[in-house]
């Protein structure tokens, strides 16, 4: 917001414009974009963000998207981690994929998230759940300082910080790389 006043200051016009979804939709020219900012300005922009997205949201003024974007995001990561955990429960139990695929589709638990984990124990399809974990760790605490700030108690993101802090790489030995416990929607 301050990059914003500083331009509009110098007679510019400014909005913020994260993006999400995967490296494949961004090959595809299929992104999600969130705009903050005044509605004209983005009208006179839209015909090149056509150009690399399907989906652009007008989230409303300066820094709206960007706080649309880490909603996004920590419920998408949120999803994730439950996903990886009831999916690794599952193998563990002996539960059938398919049985559970059904059964948590076609009910309250479904989510695109869920359904795209699954491809990986179903099909060995991890194209729609590659999201690097130091990612993940750095939205949901740019997630956490937001609800600190409003202030607003965030107990699952919290938690879910936690749980990529445990998964990063170096807690693992290896290099962070996009992996198949954190996917971003």
């Amino acid at each position: 917001m301050k990059i914003a006043a500083d331009v509009e200051a110098r007679g510019g016009r400014f909005v913020d414009t994260p993006m999400t979804r995967t490296p494949n939709e961004a090959e595809a020219g299929k992104l999600a974009l969130m705009v903050g900012g005044p509605a004209d300005v983005l009208a006179r922009i839209r015909p090149v963000l056509d150009c690399f997205a399907d989906t652009i949201v007008h989230a409303g003024a300066v820094g709206s998207a960007h706080r649309l974007k880490l909603i996004n995001n920590f419920l998408a990561i949120c999803h994730a981690a439950a996903a990886a955990e009831a999916i690794t429960v599952a193998a563990k139990a002996g539960v059938d994929m398919e049985a559970l695929r059904a059964v948590v589709m076609a009910g309250g638990a479904a989510s695109t998230m869920f359904g795209r984990m699954m491809n990986v124990p179903l099909h060995d399809d991890d194209r729609h759940a590659q999201f690097a974990i130091r990612n993940a760790r750095k939205d949901l605490r740019y997630y956490t300082n937001m609800t600190e700030e409003l202030p607003v108690a965030s107990f699952l993101a919290e938690t879910t910080h936690q749980i990529t802090v445990l998964a990063g790489p170096e807690n693992r030995g290896v290099p962070d790389q996009p992996n198949r416990a954190v996917s971003q929607e």
